[in-house]
């Protein structure tokens, strides 16, 4: 007699399931990882709006545009919590991410899918660098896919009735003021569905009114930007410089990137999901149009695996379809469950293996920063290494509740020693053109911080500059990082 996998009947223990899962696999992680680039940069930011809102966002005290200020208010009325720096930042990404889960369970099932289908694709989900990433993380992401998730469940829920869809609308408008414009998936989706499934509903007032929620947020952050005196395209310009197709040996190197790190997190899954793809597009015809817009993070995000969350529940759906999809039904023999068990735990590993390389290189930025919380007359000057700057401050913040005044000098890679030796020796130097706070709500190649301080007492240097600061001690030395007390 074959040997089956029997899942529970009721969709309430097939969600519970998977919030167990889900929290077994993200409470290790919450506070693994330093605060790493955005990361670090995106706390501060938080702070900065949870002590005087602002229409810009803005980094200490300069105002930004690479994001819009939804998601640094919501995070900022976040209470602190007793728990380590990290994962007090990172609480609201896994309690919005938890959340997602039974929504997309009920639009899955809402499209169709039977319970065991849709039980394994969030599994797949669940156990993907792409969707645990996000989930731990301090990124705009958990926040932005939420709102994508609960705008698509509410199109798909018809016992809400047509009205729904202005409410779907107004989610997918709080998607583009947190991401900006990967909310455009959203009416995209919305129309692809109706127009497969039921096409009278294209054609209804409340359906086409909730299509324009997206574009009106469109033109509202242009609106935004120009009253800040921004370019009013900014984000258009970013997009094109993220996608040089006229510069094929850049377009190929950002592929490269972000495939590499899409296969490291989710590889087995995608494998399987291009084999699903290919055997059931005709049938899952609005799934594959979801399953499509895997082509923007390909394009756009070098080595930033949490770009394919929002595509994350197609992949998975189609990879959950060519595992359980025989003969026209849902099979879960033994072959599939042994064939299920070694994917996920290769999945696992890689997920493990990421985090721990990634710790190994940021690790030590968070230890220079512990070393230099509560140090007063501080400067960095170096390639950029917002973890050093992020733990000091936060650190300082959460014990004596300010922030220290420190310099810090941001050098780009491609400069030679000599430009950090001159900021070592001369904080104010005028010798190399600067940016002393934001152009167009970037931060320039190379960036100084404003400070009142007219003498440093420690030095810290990041990158490989073989020098020291005359008349000082080496306190610290570490992957490139060097901290120096002057004097």
């Amino acid at each position: 007699m074959a040997i089956r996998l029997q899942l529970p009947q009721s969709e309430t223990r097939l969600v519970i399931m998977l919030i167990v899962l889900f929290l077994l696999s993200r409470l290790p992680l919450l506070g693994y990882m330093p605060l790493v680039k955005d990361e670090a940069i995106y706390a501060m930011m938080i702070e900065e709006q949870a002590d005087h809102p602002t229409l810009m966002p803005t980094f200490l005290g300069y105002p930004v545009s690479w994001k819009p200020p939804l998601f640094f208010w919501a995070y900022s009325l976040v209470p602190a919590l007793p728990l380590p720096l990290e994962a007090g930042y990172r609480v609201p990404s896994l309690i919005l991410s938890l959340i997602t889960i039974p929504i997309l369970f009920r639009t899955l099932r809402n499209m169709g899918a039977s319970k065991p289908l849709s039980f394994l694709t969030l599994l797949i989900f669940t156990f993907s660098l792409p969707s645990v990433n996000p989930s731990v993380s301090l990124l705009t992401d958990a926040l932005n896919f939420f709102f994508i998730a609960s705008s698509l469940w509410l199109y798909t829920e018809p016992k809400f009735g047509p009205w729904r869809f202005i409410l779907a609308g107004m989610l997918s408008f709080a998607a583009f003021f947190t991401k900006l414009v990967i909310a455009f998936m959203v009416p995209v989706l919305a129309f692809a569905y109706f127009y497969l499934n039921d096409r009278r509903t294209v054609k209804t007032l409340p359906f086409l009114i909730s299509l324009i929620f997206v574009p009106a947020a469109y033109l509202a952050n242009m609106a935004l930007l120009s009253s800040a005196g921004m370019k009013a395209d900014i984000y258009s310009s970013a997009v094109e410089a993220a996608t040089p197709f006229w510069q094929i040996e850049t377009q190929l190197r950002v592929f490269t990137g972000s495939a590499t790190i899409f296969m490291i997190g989710a590889g087995i899954w995608f494998a399987l999901s291009i084999l699903g793809l290919m055997k059931h597009w005709k049938r899952e015809k609005f799934m594959a149009c979801w399953y499509a817009m895997i082509i923007f993070p390909l394009i756009t995000g070098t080595f930033m695996v949490w770009y394919y969350l929002p595509v994350m529940p197609a992949v998975a759906y189609f990879a959950a379809l060519i595992l359980i999809r025989w003969d026209g039904g849902d099979k879960t023999d033994l072959f599939f469950m042994l064939f299920f068990s070694v994917a996920l735990m290769l999945s696992i590993s890689m997920i493990a293996y990421e985090y721990k390389t990634v710790y190994d290189l940021y690790g030590d930025e968070k230890e220079a920063g512990l070393i230099l919380a509560g140090k007063e007359n501080v400067a960095i000057v170096g390639i950029y290494a917002p973890t050093i700057v992020a733990t000091k401050a936060l650190t300082e913040l959460r014990a004596s509740g300010s922030i220290l005044d420190f310099g810090w000098v941001v050098v780009p890679r491609r400069m030679d020693g000599e430009v950090v030796r001159t900021f070592t020796g001369d904080y104010w130097s005028d010798k190399y053109p600067l940016s002393q706070g934001t152009q167009d709500g970037f931060f320039a190649d190379l960036f100084r911080k404003d400070t009142n301080i007219t003498k440093f007492d420690y030095v810290v240097v990041t990158g490989d500059f073989a020098f020291s600061p005359p008349g000082s001690a080496l306190i610290y030395n570490k992957s490139n990082i060097t901290i120096y007390r002057v004097g």
